[in-house]
């Protein structure tokens, strides 16, 4: 997953597509039964698409966790990119600064 490169909806699509499959391959290892399945899908739609930040998403990933901890690698990679690409951005400014403090 490279969440630093992409676009909030691509970020989003993506943790989507990498939460169905935990749900699905669960299922297919009958370590979740097809009803918690159901009631795993319903709670991610319902609350993703609500999500509109990068933040947002993370705090819905956390929770998602708190409730079934198969998610928690989905939240912490999801969580040291958004680190990642923060650091990134404000060595970025400070680079930026720098240049402007020399001209």
């Amino acid at each position: 997953m490279h969440y630093a490169t992409h676009s909030f909806v691509d970020q989003k699509n993506e943790i989507g597509l990498s939460v169905t499959r935990t749900i699905l391959t669960q299922v297919e290892k009958k370590l979740i039964s097809f009803e918690q399945s159901q009631e795993m899908a319903q709670y991610v739609l319902g609350g993703i698409d609500k999500t509109t930040t990068a933040q947002a998403l993370l705090e819905f990933l956390q929770k998602l966790t708190e409730k079934w901890d198969l998610f928690a690698t989905i939240y912490e990679l999801f969580r040291l990119r958004l680190r990642e690409q923060a650091q990134i951005e404000h060595s970025l400014k400070q680079a930026q600064d720098a240049l402007a403090k020399e001209v």
